[in-house]
């Protein structure tokens, strides 16, 4: 699945995508253990929204950002692995996490890559 497809895919469907790199560990912020991902949610507060949350571009959704930038960070995460659905990943013992170990000019070289 391409970005585009991602990002369409995430605009119209609650739907939450994990980054696993080529060993089958999941992206994960290094502070918190949060899965770093690709999603689309509801809420009753703010509706539906969408976008991607990482250690490399923090918080980046359609509450704040166009659809533009949100292709562009979806981009940049699919540069680290493939996306694999949430709920198909491993629980429990066999759940590997791996973390994205950049310093601050690897980051922003990440991100002036992709336009960010």
């Amino acid at each position: 699945m391409n970005a585009k497809e991602l990002l369409e895919q995430i605009k119209n469907n609650e739907v939450q995508y994990a980054i696993v790199d080529d060993k089958g560990a999941v992206y994960c912020n290094q502070d918190t253990d949060n899965i770093m991902d690709i999603y689309g949610l509801s809420d009753e507060e703010d509706g539906h929204f969408y976008g991607v949350y990482s250690d490399i571009l923090g918080q980046v959704d359609s509450r704040g950002a166009d659809d533009e930038r949100i292709l562009k960070s979806i981009e940049l995460m699919l540069s680290l692995g493939k996306p694999v659905k949430r709920s198909e990943l491993k629980h429990g013992k066999d759940f590997k996490r791996t973390y994205f170990f950049g310093g601050i000019i690897e980051e922003m070289e990440l991100k002036k890559r992709f336009g960010l």
